[in-house]
């Protein structure tokens, strides 16, 4: 069975005054990689989050605390394991991104 993984995300919507029209955006909090991510090439990586309930229903309940409690919980991550499977050859160079 695979675990899933959760990420934290900011969610909002924005309207264009002129036509009326509403977007949907989100953004995915990133921080410094972990070991695996760094390892891959990549400077930033999504704050992994460890799986308790209690951290879900603190991020919904934006009312009930303040700015420290967002630190808190966005400190309470973990590095999930992952692995790369490769589902092509890749183009010559690539290994040059780093």
């Amino acid at each position: 069975l695979e675990e899933c993984i959760f990420v934290p995300a900011i969610f909002d919507y924005w309207m264009n005054k002129e036509t009326g029209e509403v977007i949907s955006s989100f953004s995915i909090l990133t921080s410094e990689p972990g070991e695996f991510v760094r390892k891959i090439g990549h400077e930033r990586s999504p704050i992994f989050l460890k799986q308790k309930l209690k951290t879900f229903e603190n991020w919904f309940d934006c009312e009930n605390h303040d700015g420290k409690d967002f630190i808190q919980l966005l400190s309470n991550r973990q590095e999930p394991k992952m692995s790369i499977e490769i589902d092509r050859p890749l183009k010559k160079g690539w290994e040059k991104r780093k």
